[in-house]
């Protein structure tokens, strides 16, 4: 479990980045390089300006063995769970984040990750003195390279893969 605890007040949104390890890494064909390109640049844009909004029109390829319906980068959009996947349905991982609220440890929100990046959008701020990200399941051993937390205030003061240094954080059911 990767997980990261830090000093937030109100938090609105988390957005994680995971990443294989490069001999892991599938190849993309040209279409859905430019299409991917296309979605992060829109994607980044996300807190300066509505540049993501349901309806956008992105295309996905071929390698989904023609299902654009139910493997388009719009549905992350939407919020529908059948998201942008390669045509074995690969993702990267699932995650959560915790908060600490009132001396318990308590669900924003859990998703699954957006090939490489998910945006994590909360139905309503949330404040806290201490935040959880999880990182639940992964297909491929991930490697967490990003997380980011749009707040008034953030800080990081401590990151942990080992188990030993988790205690007290919230635990994942087997």
């Amino acid at each position: 479990m990767h997980s990261a605890r830090a000093r937030v007040v109100p938090l609105v949104m988390v957005e994680s980045m995971l990443d294989r390890l490069n001999e892991m890494v599938k190849k993309f064909a040209a279409v859905d390089t430019r299409i991917l390109v296309q979605f992060e640049e829109k994607h980044d844009a996300f807190p300066d300006r509505n540049g993501l909004f349901p309806g956008l029109m992105l295309s996905a390829s071929s390698i989904r063995g023609g299902r654009a319906a139910l493997y388009r980068p719009r549905n992350v959009l939407i919020l529908d769970d059948g998201c942008w996947a390669d045509d074995g349905r690969d993702r990267v991982g699932r995650d959560s984040i915790d908060t600490l609220m009132s001396s318990r440890w308590a669900r924003l929100v859990a998703g699954t990750s957006l090939r490489y990046k998910r945006s994590n959008r909360l139905n309503a701020r949330a404040q806290t003195r201490q935040l959880c990200i999880s990182v639940t399941r992964a297909n491929a051993v991930p490697r967490t390279k990003l997380f980011k937390a749009l707040a008034t205030s953030w800080s990081l003061f401590e990151t942990s893969t080992n188990p030993e240094l988790d205690q007290g954080l919230p635990q994942q059911a087997a």
